[in-house]
């Protein structure tokens, strides 16, 4: 990983403005992209899976993969959804640059850094207000979180 050195906080005067540690937080969060991504690819390829013996889970194993590759997908999709939202024509390099920590000098997006640089701190900045546990009804970044809202939808 060739990160290039970012300030993890900005002024507050800044319109994209996060605090330190939870800009720390996001691009971590980003970081874990590709490892979501093979997860979700490997719960593609199991097309059902076989009851564990002795296993003492009410569960259905096909259902509870399924669960888990759409939560994993939800991730992968608002990481996505959020470049495009603030790269417009640039999401594919702020994608890159954000989930692989690929700084302006390597990525050569076709702008100049004070605008490629910006979008990447509106990335942050949007995708911190997706993740906002307490500005949402949900925060599906967790796991056992998200399998408790597919559930109770089930008994409604």
């Amino acid at each position: 990983m060739n990160m290039e050195k970012q300030r993890p906080e900005l002024s507050k005067k800044s319109k994209w403005w996060l605090p330190e540690h939870r800009s720390y937080e996001l691009r971590h969060f980003c970081l874990q992209y590709h490892y979501w991504k093979s997860l979700y690819n490997n719960y593609l390829l199991i097309p059902q899976r076989p009851d564990v013996p002795g296993s003492k889970s009410p569960a259905n194993p096909t259902e509870k993969a399924a669960i888990e590759a759409l939560f994993y997908k939800n991730l992968i999709d608002m990481v996505e959804e959020t470049c495009k939202e603030a790269g417009e024509d640039l999401w594919q390099y702020l994608l890159k640059g954000v989930t692989e920590g690929i700084g302006y000098n390597d990525l050569q997006p076709p702008c100049c850094k004070d605008v490629y640089y910006d979008k990447w701190r509106k990335f942050f900045y949007i995708l911190s207000h997706k993740r906002d546990p307490l500005g949402s009804k949900y925060d599906f970044t967790d796991v056992l979180v998200y399998k408790n809202y597919i559930e109770n939808r089930k008994e409604k």
